[in-house]
């Protein structure tokens, strides 16, 4: 079955407070879920799901989001600082938690840059048990708001990454900058323990690994929280659909043999 029959075929809408579009792929017997992230769009309206073809043989229960609120999403949070589509999410992936008697240790959170933000986020909030992200951007106010001047070829998407700032965090000024870098890293410095065994992945020339990646787990090592660091040799961000799919898997198979 192709990509667009099995959206077809598993698309469904879960209502509450917000209508969030996800795919889920049961697998029976498994006592594992993955939670699959979705990547920042290139074209403004683009939204599609992540890594579904990576992930069909896997023997765990797979859930896809899709981030279609707002011109190019809203990592799954909500707008002007109200966490309605968070709220969502977390009641979408409570309520297959629940159906087949999930244990919360058994949830893996995966993403890779945008998506590696949210599973960062969702994994770590909500304290599940592991987290996979590649070239995540952990500062989304310094990523929205400053590092397109250095991405080559990016400039054309300025405006549309500002509107996510915009959307998100209601401007996109010093304070609202601030506000959206400070989402993830105070959830390191408000409670440090009972963390998730976090891996990331980056390549050793991308941006996001000085900018985004270094001062990330520059935090977690001061708060004694581990976490696993694999960095690759490439340049590009872009290069993570090479690279990125494979680290998953053969982390899914460290996490558990059976899963692979």
């Amino acid at each position: 079955m192709g990509l667009v029959e099995i959206i077809k075929s598993k698309e469904d809408v879960h209502k509450a407070g917000r209508d969030l579009k996800y795919l889920f792929c049961e697998k029976k017997g498994s006592d594992k879920l993955i939670v699959t992230f979705p990547g920042f769009n290139t074209e403004t309206g683009a939204f599609r799901y992540r890594y579904v073809r990576t992930l069909k043989d896997v023997n765990a229960h797979r859930l896809f989001l899709l981030d279609e609120f707002g011109t190019r999403g809203c990592y799954l949070l909500g707008e002007n600082r109200n966490f309605s589509v968070e709220t969502a999410v977390m009641s979408l992936i409570n309520t297959i938690v629940k159906k087949y008697d999930i244990k919360i240790e058994n949830v893996i959170m995966q993403g890779s840059s945008k998506g590696g933000w949210m599973a960062l986020y969702f994994g770590i909030k909500y304290r599940f048990g592991h987290v996979i992200a590649g070239g995540p951007q952990t500062k989304m106010g310094d990523f929205l708001i400053h590092d397109v001047e250095i991405v080559p070829g990016e400039e054309i998407h300025f405006f549309s990454k500002v509107k996510v700032a915009d959307y998100i965090a209601g401007g996109h000024e010093k304070e609202d900058i601030k506000y959206l870098d400070s989402l993830l890293f105070n959830l390191i410095y408000d409670s440090p323990e009972n963390f998730p065994n976090i891996y990331i992945h980056v390549g050793k020339g991308d941006f996001h690994f000085e900018r985004h990646i270094t001062p990330f787990t520059q935090e977690l090592d001061k708060n004694h929280i581990k976490y696993q660091l694999n960095i690759e040799n490439y340049v590009e961000h872009n290069d993570l659909e090479f690279f990125y799919p494979a680290y998953l898997l053969k982390t899914l198979k460290s996490i558990d043999k059976r899963l692979i």
